[in-house]
């Protein structure tokens, strides 16, 4: 008997011990781990305002609402006059004073006048006529070409030339193409280039200077060469016109008022 309860009490003991062992195997062993917070975006509306302060704000320019002060391109009549107007001043925001007005009075003076050069390859042929007071005049027909076009062709064509100088310099020039041009009209064959500088740049304040490169074309230096090619060139391509010359004075309209500037959008 004491026997058969020593057996039992064996048995049981290895049942305790296999289930022991057995729970041990499928225990896992759990480390805690540091919680991570998820990062959320802040909503600008929860700021506090000192964080509003810190932000950079970035705020878009708007240019196409700027507006200038400007001489309109329709006090000129002339579209290609307009044209070169806008290339010039428009293109460049060229509005700094007294290049602008003074650039402005020489295209009013080239859109409001009919000023021409005598076609060197002419022939000039003489008519005699008798008026009805019978009265003999002379009368002679050329062939001439427009100081208007020579100007806007030559402009055009060596914008690219005038642009790549600084500022100032390119601006002379621009003054100094024009000038050279302008006296080489007729009506100024037997004029002083300093009395037409005079009615033409009565207030610019570089006047000295234009007088240099006026002499550096006039000379044809280097350095200003393209506008002696540009001037050949635009001999050769500009349509010549008829004309017949009364011998009657011509009259001339030098711009003495400016109109007035109005607040644009370029």
């Amino acid at each position: 008997m004491e026997t058969f309860f020593f057996i039992i009490m064996l048995v049981f003991s290895l049942l305790v011990c296999l289930l022991y062992l057995f729970s041990r195997e499928r225990t896992h062993v759990i480390i805690p781990l540091p919680q991570v917070s998820e990062v959320m975006e802040e909503d600008p509306h929860d700021l506090s305002d000192q964080d509003k302060e810190l932000q950079t704000e970035i705020f878009p320019l708007k240019t196409h609402q700027i507006k200038y002060c400007v001489y309109s391109k329709y006090c000129l009549k002339s579209r290609s006059i307009q044209s070169i107007y806008e290339q010039i001043i428009f293109a460049n925001l060229w509005f700094n004073e007294p290049f602008y007005s003074s650039f402005f009075r020489i295209v009013l003076l080239l859109d409001q006048n009919e000023l021409f050069i005598v076609d060197p390859e002419s022939r000039v042929i003489t008519s005699k006529l008798r008026t009805k007071r019978e009265k003999i005049v002379s009368i002679k027909s050329y062939q001439i070409i427009r100081i208007q076009q020579l100007a806007c062709f030559m402009l055009h064509e060596l914008y690219h030339d005038i642009v790549r100088f600084n500022q100032k310099d390119a601006q002379n020039l621009t003054i100094a193409i024009c000038i050279h041009i302008i006296q080489k009209a007729k009506i100024f064959e037997f004029w002083k280039q300093e009395h037409l500088m005079e009615l033409l740049l009565e207030s610019y304040n570089d006047v000295e200077s234009v007088q240099e490169i006026l002499l550096l074309i006039d000379s044809r230096d280097k350095q200003l060469l393209f506008v002696d090619c540009s001037l050949k060139n635009a001999m050769k391509n500009i349509h010549r016109e008829p004309y017949v010359d009364k011998g009657g004075q011509y009259n001339i309209q030098i711009p003495s008022k400016l109109p007035q500037k109005q607040l644009l959008h370029i």
